[in-house]
């Protein structure tokens, strides 16, 4: 079992939260909490804004870096995978930037750090048990710390992971010896075997869950283009739906609230673009239709707004736009890049 006496009377000093630290919102926006990381003074740390009308605050004080590692949340409490001693470990703090605890004290990688469903567990990426720089390993801990259980044992990585609606399922990325990309399930409770969802021979990652845990959304290679792929979370070695067609490339999907839609960036022209498209296929719309870069969408709990990542202001800002007009609106405004938005119901 960890032992925690002393760990905040250390890191409070150096991963502090900072809530004095504001910067005007933007005004507009659905009832969410939206976060993301930042590199505002160098290191990356976790910033939030509670919309529509609150301002922007720092979560996170690390000089090493918080949040690029993987960021999660339940209840009052956000997850992160943070950097301390030049070790990447995982940590957990209230969502008012109080109570900041180390959940995992190992010399190897942890991190990219998801919470079950029901809050009591942690699934996260680990090299504590590598072998060569390629093998990293799901393991599962309770999400207040303590013992850690080994959930994969493979020669290569696996990583990407999602928890099913039930948290009885896992869903993740799984790395061959040569590189190739399948996407696999694994049940938490029973983790001796993996079985592979992807067809054979084609790379496949970034899966998400249909919000009933039926299906498995993820980007499917074929030929030089790739797609979004739908298959049934217990189908193995049957070929998946093609859901957004062939005229473009996908990348970092992102499934609505409700299961209807999926949100992702399309390269397209020469460029990446933000795009939904209905969850069964078709009704395909451009959000973000910019010669600048815009990627990685996410959803706002409630479906009605999308946020990104847009290099249209010369450096990576965070947008958003109500799905009903499209309308672009930008949420920071910081010299340094802003990466990974995250939302979850406002507190």
């Amino acid at each position: 079992m960890l032992k925690r006496i002393g760990i905040l009377v250390i890191f409070t000093g150096l991963f502090l939260a900072s809530c004095e630290n504001r910067y005007a919102g933007p005004g507009v926006g659905p009832e969410c909490t939206l976060a993301w990381v930042s590199y505002l003074d160098g290191a990356p740390n976790i910033f939030y804004i509670d919309l529509p009308d609150g301002d922007i605050q720092k979560l996170t004080d690390n000089p090493e870096g918080a949040g690029k590692w993987g960021i999660s949340h339940y209840g009052d409490w956000v997850y992160f995978g943070g950097r301390h001693s030049e070790r990447m470990q995982i940590f957990r703090i209230c969502k008012d930037g109080t109570g900041l605890q180390r959940l995992t004290d190992e010399w190897e990688f942890d991190g990219n750090p998801e919470v079950s469903p029901c809050g009591e567990k942690i699934c996260f990426v680990t090299q504590r048990w590598f072998f060569t720089y390629r093998d990293r390993e799901l393991a599962l801990m309770p999400s207040d710390g303590g013992d850690v259980q080994r959930l994969t044992t493979h020669e290569g990585n696996d990583d990407s992971h999602k928890w099913s609606p039930d948290g009885t399922a896992i869903a993740f990325v799984r790395s061959g010896l040569y590189g190739s990309l399948s996407v696999a399930v694994i049940n938490p409770d029973n983790p001796s075997f993996a079985s592979i969802v992807s067809p054979e021979g084609h790379d496949a990652y970034c899966p998400q869950w249909s919000p009933c845990g039926q299906f498995i959304y993820y980007v499917l290679s074929g030929g030089d283009r790739r797609y979004i792929a739908k298959s049934s979370a217990d189908a193995i070695g049957e070929f998946p739906e093609n859901i957004s067609g062939g005229d473009f490339s996908v990348e970092n999907i992102a499934v609505s609230p409700d299961g209807t839609k999926i949100a992702f960036q399309a390269y397209i022209d020469g460029r990446w673009d933000i795009a939904v498209i209905a969850s069964n296929g078709g009704n395909l719309r451009f959000i973000a239709s910019h010669p600048a870069e815009d990627i990685t969408p996410c959803w706002s709990p409630d479906g009605s707004w999308i946020f990104w990542v847009s290099m249209r202001d010369g450096n990576r800002e965070i947008y958003g736009a109500p799905l009903d007009t499209g309308d672009p609106v930008r949420i920071t405004n910081f010299a340094g890049d802003d990466i990974r938005p995250i939302c979850w119901p406002k507190r």
